[in-house]
Protein backbone atom coordinates (compact mmCIF):
# COMPACT_ATOMS: atom_id res chain seq x y z
CA UNK A 1 0.00 0.00 0.00
CA UNK A 2 3.10 2.57 0.75
CA UNK A 3 4.26 1.74 -2.92
CA UNK A 4 1.28 2.95 -4.20
CA UNK A 5 0.43 5.95 -2.12
CA UNK A 6 4.03 6.98 -2.91
CA UNK A 7 3.28 6.74 -6.64
CA UNK A 8 -0.27 8.31 -6.00
CA UNK A 9 2.11 11.29 -4.52
CA UNK A 10 4.55 11.50 -7.54
CA UNK A 11 2.25 11.46 -10.41
CA UNK A 12 0.05 13.85 -8.25
CA UNK A 13 3.57 16.26 -8.34
CA UNK A 14 4.32 15.44 -11.79
CA UNK A 15 0.72 15.97 -13.48
CA UNK A 16 -0.81 18.45 -10.78
CA UNK A 17 -3.58 19.26 -13.96
CA UNK A 18 -4.63 15.45 -13.25
CA UNK A 19 -5.37 16.26 -9.62
CA UNK A 20 -9.46 16.15 -10.55
CA UNK A 21 -8.83 12.80 -12.25
CA UNK A 22 -6.59 11.36 -8.83
CA UNK A 23 -9.22 12.88 -6.65
CA UNK A 24 -12.17 10.54 -8.50
CA UNK A 25 -9.59 7.49 -8.14
CA UNK A 26 -9.14 8.16 -4.52
CA UNK A 27 -12.67 8.73 -3.89
CA UNK A 28 -12.91 5.17 -5.67
CA UNK A 29 -10.31 3.37 -3.61
CA UNK A 30 -9.93 5.36 0.07
CA UNK A 31 -11.77 2.10 1.44
CA UNK A 32 -8.57 0.46 0.69
CA UNK A 33 -6.40 2.67 2.96
CA UNK A 34 -5.77 2.75 6.56
CA UNK A 35 -6.73 5.94 8.36
CA UNK A 36 -3.43 7.70 8.69
CA UNK A 37 -2.77 7.07 4.99
CA UNK A 38 -6.47 8.71 3.96
CA UNK A 39 -5.56 11.32 5.84
CA UNK A 40 -2.29 12.16 4.00
CA UNK A 41 -4.10 11.96 0.43
CA UNK A 42 -6.50 14.33 1.70
CA UNK A 43 -4.21 16.43 2.57
CA UNK A 44 -2.26 15.84 -0.27
CA UNK A 45 -5.17 16.39 -2.99
CA UNK A 46 -6.91 19.57 -1.05
CA UNK A 47 -4.61 21.42 0.55
CA UNK A 48 -4.26 21.98 4.08
CA UNK A 49 -4.90 26.05 5.09
CA UNK A 50 -3.02 27.08 7.90
CA UNK A 51 -5.49 30.19 8.10
CA UNK A 52 -8.93 29.96 8.87
CA UNK A 53 -11.78 32.27 6.90
CA UNK A 54 -12.37 33.94 10.57
CA UNK A 55 -8.61 34.64 10.50
CA UNK A 56 -8.18 36.24 7.05
CA UNK A 57 -11.51 38.19 7.65
CA UNK A 58 -10.18 39.53 10.57
CA UNK A 59 -6.79 40.46 8.81
CA UNK A 60 -9.46 42.19 6.70
CA UNK A 61 -10.93 44.35 8.86
CA UNK A 62 -7.45 45.71 10.14
CA UNK A 63 -7.01 46.26 6.24
CA UNK A 64 -9.82 47.84 6.30
CA UNK A 65 -8.80 50.75 9.33
CA UNK A 66 -5.69 51.42 7.65
CA UNK A 67 -7.26 51.99 4.59
CA UNK A 68 -9.54 54.53 6.18
CA UNK A 69 -6.87 56.08 8.39
CA UNK A 70 -4.09 56.24 5.07
CA UNK A 71 -6.98 57.78 2.98
CA UNK A 72 -7.64 60.51 5.66
CA UNK A 73 -4.01 61.33 5.29
CA UNK A 74 -3.33 61.23 1.51
CA UNK A 75 -7.06 63.52 1.30
CA UNK A 76 -5.29 66.07 4.51
CA UNK A 77 -5.98 69.63 3.27
CA UNK A 78 -3.24 70.82 5.47
CA UNK A 79 -0.75 68.28 4.41
CA UNK A 80 2.03 69.42 2.12
CA UNK A 81 2.12 67.49 -1.91
CA UNK A 82 4.46 65.31 -0.90
CA UNK A 83 3.24 64.12 2.35
CA UNK A 84 0.03 63.51 0.05
CA UNK A 85 1.54 61.61 -2.63
CA UNK A 86 3.40 59.12 -0.58
CA UNK A 87 0.32 58.51 1.32
CA UNK A 88 -1.61 58.09 -1.79
CA UNK A 89 1.06 55.96 -2.89
CA UNK A 90 0.70 53.84 0.34
CA UNK A 91 -3.16 53.86 -0.08
CA UNK A 92 -3.03 52.39 -3.72
CA UNK A 93 -0.86 49.72 -2.18
CA UNK A 94 -3.58 48.89 0.61
CA UNK A 95 -6.45 49.19 -1.78
CA UNK A 96 -4.78 46.23 -3.86
CA UNK A 97 -4.11 43.79 -0.81
CA UNK A 98 -7.51 44.05 0.06
CA UNK A 99 -8.73 43.67 -3.31
CA UNK A 100 -6.22 40.42 -3.40
CA UNK A 101 -7.17 39.52 0.28
CA UNK A 102 -11.07 39.62 -0.62
CA UNK A 103 -10.49 36.88 -3.51
CA UNK A 104 -8.03 35.35 -1.71
CA UNK A 105 -10.75 34.51 0.76
CA UNK A 106 -13.75 34.06 -1.57
CA UNK A 107 -11.34 31.33 -3.07
CA UNK A 108 -10.96 29.39 0.43
CA UNK A 109 -14.53 29.56 0.97
CA UNK A 110 -15.00 28.17 -2.65
CA UNK A 111 -12.57 25.87 -2.22
CA UNK A 112 -13.85 24.51 1.18
CA UNK A 113 -17.46 24.20 -0.15
CA UNK A 114 -16.12 22.35 -3.12
CA UNK A 115 -13.77 19.91 -1.05
CA UNK A 116 -10.37 21.29 -2.61
CA UNK A 117 -9.13 22.63 0.90
CA UNK A 118 -9.35 21.29 4.06
CA UNK A 119 -9.61 22.69 7.56
CA UNK A 120 -7.82 20.86 10.32
CA UNK A 121 -8.95 22.18 13.44
CA UNK A 122 -6.31 22.19 16.43
CA UNK A 123 -7.29 22.15 19.87
CA UNK A 124 -6.41 25.21 21.57
CA UNK A 125 -3.31 24.58 23.86
CA UNK A 126 -3.03 27.67 26.35
CA UNK A 127 -0.33 27.38 28.67
CA UNK A 128 -0.43 31.14 30.25
CA UNK A 129 -3.96 29.35 32.49
CA UNK A 130 -2.47 26.40 33.72
CA UNK A 131 -0.50 25.85 36.72
CA UNK A 132 1.40 23.13 35.53
CA UNK A 133 3.22 24.84 32.79
CA UNK A 134 2.83 28.54 33.55
CA UNK A 135 5.88 29.33 35.95
CA UNK A 136 4.04 32.30 37.82
CA UNK A 137 1.46 29.59 39.08
CA UNK A 138 3.10 26.65 39.66
CA UNK A 139 6.27 28.78 41.52
CA UNK A 140 3.46 30.56 44.13
CA UNK A 141 3.15 27.10 45.59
Amino acid sequence: MCQSLYAFIIILQVYPSERDVLWSIFIQYSHLLTAKHHQLVLWILTGINTESPAWAVDRLSILALKIYHMREQAERTEASAEHKAKCQAKLDVLLEQQVDLSTAIDQLLEDIEAGRKYMKVYRQMKMYNDPSTNPVLYNKK
